[in-house]
């Protein structure tokens, strides 16, 4: 009776650490994302801000300029600047 005992305490205790771990480890990977979705958020921010007037006044080589940083953002490997009207306007790419 004492080992069936401890058998069932231990695999309790075992089974709520198991979960427990997995739930944290869950919770983690959430906000890690989280985290990196604001960061992109706020890098694509910061390029279109830089970009603004150079497109407004349909600028291509200042556009670029402004957008040619890109390619020192890690996983970013694409950027483009469109007019008003949806047209490509300048692109930069990491190869």
């Amino acid at each position: 009776m004492s080992r069936r005992l401890i058998a069932v305490v231990l695999t309790a205790v075992g089974t709520g650490m198991v979960v427990s771990a997995a739930v944290s480890v869950w919770q983690q990977s959430l906000q890690f994302i989280d985290g990196r979705r604001e960061v992109l958020h706020a890098t694509a921010q910061a390029f279109s801000a830089a970009v603004a007037a150079a497109a407004a006044n349909r600028d291509s080589a200042g556009a670029y300029a402004a957008i040619r940083g890109i390619g020192n953002v890690p996983n970013i490997l694409y950027a483009e600047v469109r007019t008003a009207e949806g047209v490509p306007a300048r692109c930069a790419r990491r190869d």
